[in-house]
């Protein structure tokens, strides 16, 4: 399985996937090998998509950059949670929640293909966050907290998916209006944020230790997340005297 995986790997760092993946479903290896992927095959979606379930994502795949495998990966395996969640409402296919369904799908596959840990979660993880939907109406602090869901490191991954995503589609553009307000509004967050993590707080575990006379355990994390709460919230709060004050007032 491990060559098998290799080969894979090969193949979805070639210009156009497609042609690979669509060549292995012929000859009755993609069932083999990625079930998961050959069951979206000629399942139909709404007006909002030129193609099934299955050309979608292969054209996703192509249109996913070749020098990032797990956007590739993800790109490949988003949408495999639609044949498990679609219902017919009005003669359109819905598909709620088929990215949780696709990311436990997705671990499944990549475990069985042996990938290493780390890269299985990152693609799991791309697969899972994949439908972000950003509204104008969005504050601050609702950038902040899904920044800190996704994680920092991740966006640029998950910005390259939904731009794979609509180009696959086959009825629409790729990058611009809501996107390209995103990424804007994320921009002008990060440079003006008091901190997204826990390490980024002016206090540490210590510093509630000490102050609450507490030992170590899960309870320190419980208050140094419900501190970061409060600094997501007004960023200004992320300074050692706020935090202390805060802190003296759980005592």
């Amino acid at each position: 399985i491990e060559r098998v995986r290799v080969e894979l790997e090969k193949l979805l760092a070639a210009p156009r996937p497609s042609t690979g993946l669509e060549l292995l479903r012929e000859a009755g290896l993609l069932e083999l090998w990625m079930p998961e992927l050959a069951r979206t095959w000629a399942v139909p979606q709404n007006r909002h998509h030129a193609y099934d379930v299955y050309l979608h994502s292969l054209y996703t795949c192509d249109a996913a950059p070749a020098d990032k495998p797990r956007v590739r990966w993800a790109a490949l395996l988003h949408d495999i949670g639609k044949p498990d969640t679609r219902v017919e409402r009005g003669g359109e296919g819905t598909f709620y929640n088929h990215q949780f369904v696709g990311a436990d799908l997705t671990d499944r596959l990549l475990g069985r293909l042996r990938f290493a840990a780390d890269e299985r979660q990152a693609i799991v993880h791309l697969v899972r966050e994949h439908m972000f939907d950003y509204r104008a109406e969005w504050s601050d602090a609702a950038v902040r907290r899904w920044l800190r869901r996704v994680g920092e490191d991740t966006v640029a991954d998950l910005f390259d998916l939904r731009i794979a995503d609509a180009l696959g589609n086959g009825t629409r553009a790729a990058f611009g209006g809501p996107l390209e307000r995103m990424r804007r509004h994320i921009e002008r967050v990060l440079a003006e944020s008091g901190g997204l993590r826990v390490r980024d707080l002016a206090v540490n575990g210590e510093d509630v230790m000490r102050v609450l006379g507490i030992a170590p355990g899960p309870r320190v994390g419980e208050i140094l997340e419900a501190l970061l709460e409060d600094v997501i919230e007004q960023p200004q709060a992320n300074t050692r005297e706020h935090l202390s004050q805060r802190l003296d007032a759980m005592r």
